[in-house]
């Protein structure tokens, strides 16, 4: 074989040799494993992000209720029950 026939011939097999190595990884289905992994993780980035907006929500709250408690008792009832005032 000559030098520019054997460039050619190495040149062609390792294209060859690309794509059987990348047909699978391009055609490939996902199998159920994988899909069930990807719901799982979605489902756990979007519960952390309800808890903390869930966390925020009932701190607000926590605090209205903590001023109207001390606007509507005593001083001395809101210190022994523990009312915070803000």
């Amino acid at each position: 074989m000559s030098k520019p026939g054997l460039i050619a011939f190495i040149l062609i097999n390792h294209r060859i040799m690309l794509i059987i190595y990348l047909i699978p990884i391009i055609f490939r289905k996902p199998n159920i494993f994988d899909n069930m992994i990807s719901i799982m993780e979605k489902y756990a980035c979007n519960l952390e992000d309800l808890v903390q907006n869930r966390t925020v929500q009932l701190m607000e709250e926590k605090k209205k209720t903590d001023a109207l408690l001390h606007r509507m008792l005593p001083p001395c009832v809101c210190l022994k029950s523990n009312v915070q005032i803000f």
